[in-house]
């Protein structure tokens, strides 16, 4: 009795010990994974995230399909085949413009761009030039600005009255003529030059401020080998107002560049244009496909929003997939086989800023490519 006792004792003190060990490995082991996991939290929180989306994506694709299915037992309409078609796509070869329609929208682009198009000193139009985008797209309905009360403040007694200076009138007067006379100047031809200063002003700049400024500048710095020899302070005091300083020293820099590695002449090619100081994809695109004809396409926010509206694409403009990819590929099938790749360029971009613009309706008369949005089909 007292061996099996003591056996039976020895047993559980066994057993108890190996839970206890079995008890502190598991402990251990989850410590570790837990701060293996914290260190890679962002990772695993990314990786849950991905598998939800999935799931989500692919759920609702299923619930998509059966309610399709459902609807399209009683309903033929042409509408919801595209729309169906447009919720399951899942290659980017919906998006695709084919070479039929991009000779369309060439013609219907080139017509409205050459009739209709804001008047702009760069583009080596007459003056007069206005670059305002105001009653061109009035989807959006103006606010209602109430008439400023006038103040009976007792202090208005007592406050001096206008003054008649003279000599401020005149020189008010003088400004107003030599800006009109500024503005009303000759028309500029269309250089290479002049497209790549105007697009280095617009820059994170409207349009009706760069006017003035690049009629000076181009007054002032008629070709390259004059920029290249101004010094840094007749550069910067042409530039002063338009803020935003270094646009002005890389364009100063390049300008030298161009003269003393090229003799004054800019690349003709977008390869080309790359290695000058300050020239980046779209500037070089725009340069080489405005004043030198090359089926180069132009990319900005105004150009990936008409995209992005023509071929059904619900993505932000500013998305890497759509502007850095999909965007260039687009406004290439536009290009590639247009006898006129830089007006073709110019009216995306016009058409970007006023009937495409964000406020947009995609259905107003004057929008050449009305026809062509995938919304309004």
């Amino acid at each position: 009795m007292s061996s099996q006792r003591s056996w039976r004792t020895s047993r559980r003190r066994t057993v108890a010990l190996f839970h206890l060990l079995w008890c502190h490995q598991v402990i251990f082991s989850t410590t570790r994974c837990l701060f293996a996991g914290l260190s890679r939290r962002p990772l695993l929180v990314q990786g849950f995230l991905q598998s939800r989306q999935v799931i989500v994506a692919r759920t609702a694709r299923q619930q998509s399909s059966f309610s399709f299915k459902k609807m399209m037992e009683h309903d033929d309409d042409a509408d919801a085949v595209l729309f169906q078609e447009w919720v399951m796509h899942s290659d980017l070869s919906f998006h695709k413009i084919d070479a039929a329609t991009a000779s369309h929208m060439q013609e219907k682009l080139l017509t409205w761009y050459r009739k209709d198009r804001r008047k702009l000193p760069w583009r080596g139009d007459p003056p007069p030039y206005d670059g305002s985008t105001a009653g061109i797209n009035n989807a959006k309905q103006p606010s209602k600005k109430k008439a400023p009360v006038q103040s009976n403040k007792i202090t208005n007694f007592f406050q001096k009255t206008p003054s008649n200076n003279k000599n401020a009138k005149s020189l008010v007067k003088e400004e107003d003529d030599s800006n009109e006379k500024l503005l009303l100047s000759e028309p500029i031809p269309v250089s290479a030059y002049g497209v790549w200063v105007s697009e280095i002003m617009l820059q994170q700049t409207r349009v009706e401020a760069v006017i003035p400024y690049w009629i000076k500048w181009m007054k002032s710095f008629p070709t390259v080998h004059d920029l290249a020899a101004a010094s840094e302070e007749q550069v910067n005091s042409h530039w002063a107002g338009l803020g935003f300083y270094r646009r002005a020293r890389l364009l100063h820099q390049g300008a030298q560049m161009v003269v003393k590695e090229y003799d004054g002449e800019l690349p003709q090619t977008v390869e080309g244009l790359l290695k000058i100081t300050g020239i980046g994809p779209y500037t070089a695109s725009a340069i080489a496909s405005i004043a030198f004809g090359v089926k180069a396409p132009v990319v900005d926010g105004n150009v990936c929003r008409v995209l992005s509206r023509l071929t059904g694409i619900a993505n932000h403009i500013k998305a890497p997939a759509l502007k850095d990819k999909l965007g260039w590929d687009l406004a290439a099938a536009l290009v590639r086989h247009s006898d006129s790749p830089g007006e073709i360029n110019q009216a995306m971009m016009e058409l970007g800023a006023t009937y495409c613009a964000p406020s947009g309706t995609g259905t107003d008369p004057q929008d050449p490519l009305k026809d062509f949005y995938y919304s309004t089909r």
